[in-house]
Protein backbone atom coordinates (compact mmCIF):
# COMPACT_ATOMS: atom_id res chain seq x y z
CA UNK A 1 0.00 0.00 0.00
CA UNK A 2 2.58 2.59 0.83
CA UNK A 3 4.65 1.59 -2.01
CA UNK A 4 1.55 2.88 -4.27
CA UNK A 5 1.40 5.99 -2.84
CA UNK A 6 5.32 6.58 -3.19
CA UNK A 7 4.64 5.83 -6.76
CA UNK A 8 1.81 7.98 -6.96
CA UNK A 9 3.46 11.12 -5.04
CA UNK A 10 6.56 10.09 -7.62
CA UNK A 11 4.05 10.21 -10.67
CA UNK A 12 2.58 13.88 -9.96
CA UNK A 13 5.69 15.09 -9.13
CA UNK A 14 7.25 13.72 -12.66
CA UNK A 15 4.12 15.64 -14.16
CA UNK A 16 4.30 18.64 -12.45
CA UNK A 17 7.87 18.87 -13.33
CA UNK A 18 6.79 17.98 -16.90
CA UNK A 19 4.18 21.15 -16.35
CA UNK A 20 7.18 23.57 -16.28
CA UNK A 21 9.40 22.75 -18.19
CA UNK A 22 6.97 23.14 -20.89
CA UNK A 23 6.16 26.45 -19.38
CA UNK A 24 9.27 27.66 -19.40
CA UNK A 25 9.38 26.71 -23.24
CA UNK A 26 6.64 28.62 -24.02
CA UNK A 27 7.54 31.66 -22.03
CA UNK A 28 11.07 31.32 -24.10
CA UNK A 29 9.04 31.23 -27.48
CA UNK A 30 6.83 33.94 -26.83
CA UNK A 31 9.67 36.19 -25.51
CA UNK A 32 11.29 35.53 -28.85
CA UNK A 33 8.62 36.62 -30.94
CA UNK A 34 9.30 40.75 -30.19
CA UNK A 35 12.91 40.59 -30.95
CA UNK A 36 12.29 38.60 -34.66
CA UNK A 37 9.33 41.53 -35.30
CA UNK A 38 11.30 44.40 -34.12
CA UNK A 39 14.58 42.37 -36.57
CA UNK A 40 12.26 42.16 -39.44
CA UNK A 41 10.73 46.32 -38.94
CA UNK A 42 14.01 47.50 -38.86
CA UNK A 43 15.05 47.64 -43.06
CA UNK A 44 11.30 48.38 -43.82
CA UNK A 45 11.66 51.41 -41.94
CA UNK A 46 15.35 52.02 -43.36
CA UNK A 47 13.58 51.93 -47.02
CA UNK A 48 11.06 54.53 -45.85
CA UNK A 49 13.46 56.97 -44.80
CA UNK A 50 15.68 56.69 -47.81
CA UNK A 51 12.72 56.87 -50.09
CA UNK A 52 11.72 60.15 -48.40
CA UNK A 53 15.85 61.62 -48.36
CA UNK A 54 15.62 61.05 -52.61
CA UNK A 55 12.07 62.69 -52.76
CA UNK A 56 13.30 65.78 -50.68
CA UNK A 57 16.50 65.92 -52.49
CA UNK A 58 14.84 65.52 -55.85
CA UNK A 59 13.87 69.30 -56.04
CA UNK A 60 17.81 70.02 -54.63
CA UNK A 61 19.58 67.83 -57.56
CA UNK A 62 17.36 69.36 -60.07
CA UNK A 63 17.81 72.98 -59.08
CA UNK A 64 21.97 72.31 -58.50
CA UNK A 65 21.91 70.46 -62.41
CA UNK A 66 20.11 73.71 -63.47
CA UNK A 67 16.70 72.47 -64.00
CA UNK A 68 13.93 74.51 -63.26
CA UNK A 69 10.48 73.38 -62.31
CA UNK A 70 8.10 73.10 -65.50
CA UNK A 71 5.37 74.99 -63.39
CA UNK A 72 7.77 77.94 -62.80
CA UNK A 73 8.43 78.16 -66.13
CA UNK A 74 5.16 78.77 -68.25
CA UNK A 75 4.45 81.93 -66.81
CA UNK A 76 8.26 83.40 -68.08
CA UNK A 77 7.48 81.98 -71.49
CA UNK A 78 4.31 83.97 -71.65
CA UNK A 79 6.68 87.15 -70.47
CA UNK A 80 9.20 86.08 -73.02
CA UNK A 81 6.70 85.93 -76.34
CA UNK A 82 5.13 89.57 -74.57
CA UNK A 83 8.72 90.95 -74.93
CA UNK A 84 9.41 89.84 -78.62
CA UNK A 85 5.89 90.73 -79.62
CA UNK A 86 6.54 94.17 -78.16
CA UNK A 87 10.05 94.42 -79.86
CA UNK A 88 8.82 93.20 -83.13
CA UNK A 89 5.92 95.77 -83.20
CA UNK A 90 6.86 98.39 -85.97
CA UNK A 91 7.31 102.02 -85.27
CA UNK A 92 5.03 103.67 -87.90
CA UNK A 93 7.21 106.98 -86.87
CA UNK A 94 10.46 105.73 -87.06
CA UNK A 95 13.26 106.65 -89.89
CA UNK A 96 13.21 103.93 -92.92
CA UNK A 97 16.59 105.60 -94.45
CA UNK A 98 19.82 106.89 -93.04
CA UNK A 99 21.76 110.44 -92.70
CA UNK A 100 25.61 109.93 -93.08
CA UNK A 101 27.57 112.81 -92.41
CA UNK A 102 30.35 112.72 -95.07
CA UNK A 103 33.70 114.62 -94.29
CA UNK A 104 34.89 117.36 -96.67
CA UNK A 105 38.36 118.15 -97.61
CA UNK A 106 40.70 118.85 -94.65
CA UNK A 107 44.15 120.42 -95.03
CA UNK A 108 47.46 120.28 -93.30
CA UNK A 109 46.71 123.71 -91.38
CA UNK A 110 43.33 122.85 -90.90
CA UNK A 111 41.34 125.89 -92.79
CA UNK A 112 38.75 123.39 -94.03
CA UNK A 113 36.76 121.99 -91.72
CA UNK A 114 33.68 120.42 -93.27
CA UNK A 115 30.89 117.85 -92.72
CA UNK A 116 28.20 117.64 -95.09
CA UNK A 117 24.93 115.41 -94.93
CA UNK A 118 24.02 112.16 -97.54
CA UNK A 119 20.49 110.40 -97.38
CA UNK A 120 21.03 106.75 -98.16
CA UNK A 121 18.32 103.78 -98.81
CA UNK A 122 15.17 106.64 -99.11
CA UNK A 123 12.90 105.16 -101.52
CA UNK A 124 12.10 108.29 -103.27
CA UNK A 125 15.34 107.77 -105.04
CA UNK A 126 15.01 110.78 -107.52
CA UNK A 127 14.45 113.26 -104.36
CA UNK A 128 17.32 111.78 -102.51
CA UNK A 129 19.51 112.57 -105.45
CA UNK A 130 18.68 116.17 -105.91
CA UNK A 131 18.83 116.93 -102.56
CA UNK A 132 22.54 114.94 -102.26
CA UNK A 133 23.60 117.44 -105.01
CA UNK A 134 22.29 120.37 -102.78
CA UNK A 135 24.17 119.54 -99.31
CA UNK A 136 26.90 118.46 -101.85
CA UNK A 137 27.40 122.04 -102.93
CA UNK A 138 28.14 123.47 -99.69
CA UNK A 139 31.25 122.12 -99.36
CA UNK A 140 34.04 124.10 -100.13
CA UNK A 141 37.35 122.67 -100.80
CA UNK A 142 41.16 124.03 -100.62
CA UNK A 143 41.44 124.43 -104.37
CA UNK A 144 37.86 126.69 -104.63
CA UNK A 145 39.26 130.45 -106.04
CA UNK A 146 38.54 132.79 -103.46
CA UNK A 147 38.10 130.76 -100.26
CA UNK A 148 40.87 130.97 -97.97
CA UNK A 149 39.26 129.35 -94.64
CA UNK A 150 35.96 127.58 -94.52
CA UNK A 151 33.81 125.19 -91.77
CA UNK A 152 31.12 123.27 -91.98
CA UNK A 153 29.38 121.67 -89.25
CA UNK A 154 26.16 119.56 -90.09
CA UNK A 155 23.34 118.78 -87.38
CA UNK A 156 20.53 116.24 -88.12
CA UNK A 157 17.74 117.66 -85.72
CA UNK A 158 14.95 115.75 -86.81
CA UNK A 159 14.72 112.54 -88.60
CA UNK A 160 11.87 110.71 -89.00
CA UNK A 161 9.67 109.25 -92.14
CA UNK A 162 8.00 112.61 -92.48
CA UNK A 163 10.50 115.00 -91.68
CA UNK A 164 13.87 116.04 -92.37
CA UNK A 165 15.13 118.82 -90.53
CA UNK A 166 18.49 119.79 -90.53
CA UNK A 167 21.10 122.67 -88.99
CA UNK A 168 24.43 123.65 -90.86
CA UNK A 169 27.03 126.13 -89.04
CA UNK A 170 29.89 127.38 -90.60
CA UNK A 171 32.13 130.82 -91.20
CA UNK A 172 34.09 131.38 -94.56
CA UNK A 173 37.12 133.62 -95.30
CA UNK A 174 37.85 134.85 -98.25
CA UNK A 175 41.37 135.62 -99.96
CA UNK A 176 42.77 139.02 -99.07
CA UNK A 177 40.50 139.53 -96.15
CA UNK A 178 40.56 139.43 -92.68
CA UNK A 179 37.48 139.37 -91.63
CA UNK A 180 35.86 135.98 -91.45
CA UNK A 181 31.73 135.76 -91.81
CA UNK A 182 29.66 133.37 -89.06
CA UNK A 183 26.66 131.74 -90.86
CA UNK A 184 24.01 129.39 -90.25
CA UNK A 185 20.76 128.26 -92.76
CA UNK A 186 18.77 125.02 -92.54
CA UNK A 187 16.95 122.42 -94.83
CA UNK A 188 14.11 121.12 -93.86
CA UNK A 189 12.94 118.52 -96.28
CA UNK A 190 8.71 116.53 -96.35
CA UNK A 191 9.85 113.14 -96.86
CA UNK A 192 6.32 112.19 -97.95
CA UNK A 193 6.59 114.16 -101.10
CA UNK A 194 10.34 115.25 -101.42
CA UNK A 195 9.42 118.96 -101.33
CA UNK A 196 10.73 121.90 -98.69
CA UNK A 197 9.07 121.92 -95.72
CA UNK A 198 8.28 125.66 -94.99
CA UNK A 199 7.78 127.39 -91.99
CA UNK A 200 4.48 129.27 -93.38
CA UNK A 201 3.45 125.28 -94.69
CA UNK A 202 3.87 123.69 -91.21
CA UNK A 203 0.99 123.79 -88.53
CA UNK A 204 2.93 125.91 -86.62
CA UNK A 205 0.54 129.22 -85.40
CA UNK A 206 2.58 132.04 -86.86
CA UNK A 207 1.08 135.15 -85.08
CA UNK A 208 1.93 133.01 -81.75
CA UNK A 209 5.46 133.02 -83.24
CA UNK A 210 5.10 136.22 -83.70
CA UNK A 211 4.10 137.30 -80.22
CA UNK A 212 7.00 135.02 -78.61
CA UNK A 213 9.73 136.70 -81.05
CA UNK A 214 8.49 140.40 -79.41
CA UNK A 215 7.82 139.27 -76.09
CA UNK A 216 11.51 137.97 -76.05
CA UNK A 217 9.88 134.53 -75.11
CA UNK A 218 12.33 132.30 -75.82
CA UNK A 219 16.10 130.81 -74.86
CA UNK A 220 19.09 131.80 -76.82
CA UNK A 221 20.65 128.47 -78.25
CA UNK A 222 23.76 130.10 -79.71
CA UNK A 223 27.04 130.13 -77.31
CA UNK A 224 28.43 132.90 -75.52
CA UNK A 225 25.52 135.35 -77.00
CA UNK A 226 22.88 137.88 -75.18
CA UNK A 227 21.06 139.22 -78.22
CA UNK A 228 17.66 140.75 -78.25
CA UNK A 229 15.08 141.00 -81.11
CA UNK A 230 16.33 144.50 -81.50
CA UNK A 231 19.65 143.02 -82.87
CA UNK A 232 17.70 141.07 -85.45
CA UNK A 233 15.10 144.08 -86.45
CA UNK A 234 17.92 146.22 -87.35
CA UNK A 235 19.23 143.22 -89.54
CA UNK A 236 15.61 142.54 -91.16
CA UNK A 237 15.32 146.23 -91.89
CA UNK A 238 18.41 146.17 -94.01
CA UNK A 239 16.42 143.78 -96.21
CA UNK A 240 13.42 144.64 -95.25
CA UNK A 241 10.90 147.53 -96.71
CA UNK A 242 8.19 147.44 -94.05
CA UNK A 243 7.56 150.32 -91.99
CA UNK A 244 7.50 148.61 -88.08
CA UNK A 245 8.67 145.71 -86.76
CA UNK A 246 5.61 143.74 -86.06
CA UNK A 247 5.62 143.73 -89.71
CA UNK A 248 9.08 143.25 -90.45
CA UNK A 249 8.83 139.98 -88.33
CA UNK A 250 5.55 138.64 -89.72
CA UNK A 251 7.17 138.97 -93.39
CA UNK A 252 10.40 137.28 -92.38
CA UNK A 253 8.31 134.29 -90.53
CA UNK A 254 5.97 133.88 -93.94
CA UNK A 255 9.30 133.66 -96.35
CA UNK A 256 11.23 132.09 -93.81
CA UNK A 257 13.48 129.08 -95.26
CA UNK A 258 14.50 127.90 -98.38
CA UNK A 259 12.11 127.86 -101.69
CA UNK A 260 12.24 125.34 -104.34
CA UNK A 261 14.88 128.00 -106.07
CA UNK A 262 16.95 128.31 -102.66
CA UNK A 263 16.58 131.92 -102.73
CA UNK A 264 17.96 133.30 -99.37
CA UNK A 265 14.94 133.76 -96.99
CA UNK A 266 15.61 136.46 -94.17
CA UNK A 267 15.21 133.70 -91.60
CA UNK A 268 15.66 129.84 -91.14
CA UNK A 269 14.13 127.41 -88.94
CA UNK A 270 14.43 123.52 -87.83
CA UNK A 271 12.26 122.03 -85.69
CA UNK A 272 13.35 119.47 -82.40
CA UNK A 273 11.52 117.10 -80.04
CA UNK A 274 8.51 118.60 -82.06
CA UNK A 275 9.29 122.40 -81.19
CA UNK A 276 10.69 124.97 -83.74
CA UNK A 277 13.23 127.28 -83.41
CA UNK A 278 13.96 130.46 -85.21
CA UNK A 279 17.47 131.39 -87.10
CA UNK A 280 17.97 135.11 -87.46
CA UNK A 281 21.14 136.63 -89.22
CA UNK A 282 23.02 139.42 -86.99
CA UNK A 283 25.47 141.80 -87.46
CA UNK A 284 29.14 139.76 -87.37
CA UNK A 285 29.85 141.78 -84.44
CA UNK A 286 27.50 139.83 -82.32
CA UNK A 287 28.29 136.67 -84.34
CA UNK A 288 27.41 136.55 -87.54
CA UNK A 289 23.51 134.88 -86.79
CA UNK A 290 21.54 133.68 -83.79
CA UNK A 291 19.00 131.05 -82.96
CA UNK A 292 15.85 131.41 -81.09
CA UNK A 293 14.55 128.36 -79.24
CA UNK A 294 10.67 129.26 -78.61
CA UNK A 295 9.50 128.39 -75.39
Amino acid sequence: MKRKINILVMALLCAMAIGGCKGNTVEKKESKEPEITEAAATPIATNQAEQQTEETETPKENEEKGQPDPQDTKEPKKEDENEQKQTKEPDSNKETYKVVLKKGEVTSNSKFQVTYPQIKGWSNKKSMEYWNQVFASANYGSKDDGVDAYTLKTTVMTQNNELLSVLMEGSIRYEGINETTSFAYTYNINMKTGESYRLKNSKADLSKIEDKLMNENYKIATKNQNVSMVAVLDTLYLNNEKDDDVARVKEALRECDYDENNTNPACYSYWKNGKVSLVFGVDEEIGGYTIFELK
